[in-house]
């Protein structure tokens, strides 16, 4: 099959061998009310109340919505309007952190005994697709057309960022329960994981993971942009092509970010929601190094 054309671009990909490292906690943490594409939540908490660590403090009946959960425990300062940086406005709420890191009664491994259990989970999770669109992910998993094939996008084609691939490397375990979580619960027969072949290393670990798994298959793709790009990666996997104004679902295809499916189970095992998201920081520093360090790199 002939694949779709792209960009070729000089890949930057400095901190991929660099080890997750998380940032020092703040003083301070300020935290909106809208997560996603959607509506903003309604702030649950006011100044003076304290919060611990995956406490819902924000949610909304909105249907593009899902709740927010701190990500810090300490005390509610504020709870005001600020300006995002795409220019919206909407409320935030302010904590003084207490440095305790005091994780909620709230978070307990949810039930979960059948599709809707489940999907509602993934709401309460307050996750939306951590590919970069915040499009909430319990709204992709029911879908109005049957679906086939889950494809897992592990391209991450832009030439600097390495969060995903941190992901396949550090928590390949987690990706593969993700994709059987929902590959049971929305009773979808196969799933195919692509990722671009720069990063063999990645495609070796994760063929690895999925050798007693039929039902998981791991794709390699060409390494071009916008190789990541849903309508792109379903027909260079499946041949399918995803047509005008028509969603992936009406070509029987749900598409789900690699750590999207990874936080997926890390939830269902937990109950800790979307608290913490791993992201690349890159520069120049970076090439003064010549070795992983725990000062360097990717962090969440």
């Amino acid at each position: 099959m002939k694949k779709l054309g792209g960009v070729r671009l000089s890949h930057h990909k400095g901190t991929q061998d660099f080890k997750t490292v998380r940032l020092p906690l703040p003083e301070t943490m300020v935290i909106p009310m809208v997560m996603n594409m959607g509506a903003p939540c309604t702030p649950l908490v006011k100044p003076g109340d304290s919060v611990l660590v995956g406490q819902k403090i924000g949610d909304t009946d909105a249907f593009m919505s899902v709740p927010v959960h701190s990500s810090v425990s300490g005390t509610v300062k504020a709870v005001a309007d600020i300006k995002l940086a795409n220019g919206r406005s909407c409320k935030a709420v302010t904590i003084e952190t207490d440095g305790n890191q005091t994780v909620s009664e709230e978070v307990k491994p949810p039930v979960v005994n059948s599709k809707e259990d489940f999907v509602n989970a993934v709401k309460q999770c307050g996750l939306t697709g951590l590919g970069g669109a915040g499009f909430p992910t319990h709204i992709k998993l029911c879908p109005k057309t049957p679906v086939d094939t889950l494809v897992i996008n592990g391209a991450e084609c832009e030439p600097y960022i390495t969060s995903d691939y941190r992901e396949m490397m550090e928590c390949p375990d987690d990706i593969i329960e993700g994709i059987r979580l929902v590959l049971k619960w929305l009773d979808i027969p196969k799933a195919y994981i692509g990722i671009e072949n720069n990063k063999p290393e990645a495609i070796k670990l994760l063929t690895e993971k999925a050798e007693k798994y039929p039902e998981i298959s791991v794709y390699t793709l060409p390494s071009t942009y916008p190789q990541g790009a849903e309508k792109v990666m379903i027909y260079n996997v499946l041949g399918r092509i995803v047509g005008e104004g028509q969603l992936p679902s009406d070509q029987g295809v749900i598409v789900s970010n690699i750590s999207t499916v990874a936080e997926i189970y890390r939830y269902i095992k937990t109950g800790m929601p979307l608290t913490e998201r791993r992201v690349t920081v890159d520069g120049d520093i970076c090439l003064l190094y010549t070795s992983p360090s725990p000062r360097d790199s990717t962090s969440s």
